[in-house]
């Protein structure tokens, strides 16, 4: 998930320029779950 949110080729990286246009919105699909880890390379 990491790579894909910030490694992904296909577009440029955000510049600070254009933070203030962005908009940002999430969907969820399922009925959220509570997720176990002990340090972000487990997500």
């Amino acid at each position: 998930a990491l790579s894909a949110a910030f490694s992904d080729p296909r577009f440029e990286p955000v510049e600070e320029t254009e933070f203030a246009d962005l908009h940002i919105e999430v969907s969820l699909l399922s009925v959220p779950a509570e997720l176990a880890f002990s340090s972000l390379a487990d997500l």
